[in-house]
């Protein structure tokens, strides 16, 4: 299930019309469609303001292969096995995240978190070794726009190892070195960097 299909979905089992529910997230009703029809993806911001107001997790929105509402105030039991990505009780945390959008033979986002070396590729990488064709997060990070913790290769690079990134450098930088036919990865790569 598409997460135009999830949003659809949610909001008709809740009897919201695309225009209340528009109003409810301050956005148009035009907006609500195109996500439904999956013409465009709502910005992270929605995203997490959707998951909030229908009580799922941002995991059951954003993977094709949940399928369950898993909502975000219920606790998994502890001798529950989770999919691969999910984090694990008294294993060593680990979150993978890939989009299914591809540019060329890269996946949009590519997200690899957790304790080990986790590597993420992608036009967006984040990981413990992150190689992305746009921006890069993490230890090692190599891209056009590269924020490391002790290295960082690219053209625009931030190494934090004894500072914490300059958060508005780094958007600064997204808003010069990326296209402006991107403006949702900007945005969405913006937040991600105010995030770390």
């Amino acid at each position: 299930m598409t997460l135009g299909e999830k949003i659809f979905r949610l909001r008709t089992e809740q009897g919201l019309s695309q225009e209340t529910f528009g109003e409810k997230l301050g956005v148009s009703r035009q907006s609500v469609s195109k996500w439904e029809t999956d013409q465009s993806v709502p910005e992270l911001d929605k995203i997490v303001a959707i998951s909030e107001l229908f009580e799922v997790t941002t995991d059951y929105l954003l993977k094709e292969t949940e399928e369950t509402y898993g909502t975000a105030k219920e606790e998994p039991p502890r001798t529950e096995e989770y999919p691969q990505g999910a984090y694990r009780i008294g294993r060593r945390p680990h979150y993978e995240y890939k989009s299914k959008k591809m540019i060329g033979n890269l996946p949009l986002v590519h997200i690899n978190l957790g304790l080990g070396i986790h590597r993420a590729k992608g036009v967006i990488a984040i990981g413990a070794s992150a190689h992305g064709a746009q921006v890069a997060v993490g230890d090692a990070a190599n891209g056009k726009i590269a924020l490391g913790y002790s290295r960082a290769v690219g053209t625009y690079t931030q190494i934090s190892n004894r500072q914490p990134f300059d958060c508005e450098s780094a958007c600064r930088a997204i808003d010069e070195q990326v296209s402006s036919n991107w403006l949702f990865f900007k945005t969405w790569a913006k937040a991600m960097v105010k995030w770390f």
